[in-house]
Parts: C-alpha cells; sequence; structure tokens
C-alpha cells in the first residue's frame, strides 16, 4: 500500500500524496474519484487531480478518466490505478471491482399513482439501468449508489418495483 508521507523530490515539488477513496472495492457499472495533492517547496499545497495522466492497468475491468481521475468498474477483477506527475512522481494503488447484487430495502412512498415521484432505497443500485413498476419500465435518475429516483408509470398496476444493474435485479417487498 501507498505511504502518503512519502517524499519524492522533482524540482517543484517536494512532497507527492495520493489520496483514494475511503474504499478501493468498486461495484460493477459504479465509479470512484481519485485524487492527487502535491506539496511544493515552499509549503504550499495544491489539487494536481487535473494535472497528473491517470492509467488503469486493465481498462477492461475499470477505466479512468485522464485528466479527472474518475475510475469505473467495467467487469470483476483488480487493477493497478497509477497517477503520473509531469514532472516526474508516480503513484499507484489498486482497485477492485466486484458483481455484488442489488437490494431494495425501502420505497418512499410505498404507495403513488402514475406520475408520481418515488424514492428507492437499497445497496449496490448506483449502476441501474432499468426501474420497473409491476412490469412497466419507469424513467429515473440515481442520485447516489444508495439511492433511485423513479416515476411511477401510466399503466402500472400494484405490485413489485425492481431495478436492475450490471450485477442482477432486486424486487421491492414493497409495492407501489
Amino acid at each position: 500500500w501507498l505511504d502518503p508521507q512519502r517524499h519524492l523530490r522533482p524540482e517543484a515539488i517536494e512532497e507527492f500524496a495520493r489520496r483514494d477513496p475511503e474504499t478501493r472495492l468498486v461495484i460493477v457499472g459504479e465509479a470512484v474519484q481519485f485524487r492527487v495533492t502535491g506539496t511544493f517547496a515552499d509549503g504550499t499545497t495544491q489539487d494536481l487531480t487535473q494535472t497528473v495522466t491517470w492509467t488503469s492497468s486493465n481498462p477492461a475491468v475499470a477505466t479512468i478518466t485522464s485528466p479527472g481521475g474518475l475510475a469505473t468498474a467495467a467487469s470483476p477483477g483488480v487493477v493497478t490505478i497509477t497517477a503520473v506527475h509531469p514532472a516526474g512522481p508516480t503513484e499507484s494503488t489498486t482497485l477492485t471491482a466486484a458483481m455484488l447484487a442489488p437490494t431494495l430495502d425501502s420505497l418512499i412512498p410505498n404507495r403513488g399513482r402514475a406520475g408520481m415521484a418515488v424514492n428507492l432505497f437499497g445497496t449496490h443500485i448506483g449502476a441501474t439501468s432499468e426501474v420497473r413498476f409491476n412490469g412497466v419500465p419507469a424513467t429515473f435518475t440515481v442520485p447516489s449508489i444508495t439511492q433511485v429516483t423513479a416515476t411511477v408509470p401510466a399503466g402500472a398496476t400494484t405490485g413489485p418495483v425492481t431495478v436492475t444493474t450490471p450485477s442482477g435485479t432486486a424486487a421491492s417487498a414493497s409495492t407501489s
């Protein structure tokens, strides 16, 4: 694992510290932001996330935007994410991409009519590609990895709500 206190001494930077996400486990279809901070000879620090060149050792498992540092898990596996600064410092860490089945824990409100927004809460739903109300496709947004906001579609009847992700489909215990 990387030691963020390690000193690399290229011309303008005394310390090149790579800050990574709190977790290096990313669910297939979801993304995580990497950041890099440099400490200069005068003691000032600067976010270098947009300055470094980012690479993934296997883009089939995870891609990363460069510049930007936004890594997206594409398939299960382990990759090395590397940040290279133009002045020379290089830092790397691993990212593990996994397929974890989604779950739906609650719907708020748990009943609604066509056109009404329903918040779906669960786990591993950040990469939702489809929402259905008793089999009828719905429009939706994904505000976070644990929430999907869907609109009850015309023609939906009482029954389960389902979300589909690259890792599978989850159905609600509640109905809408």
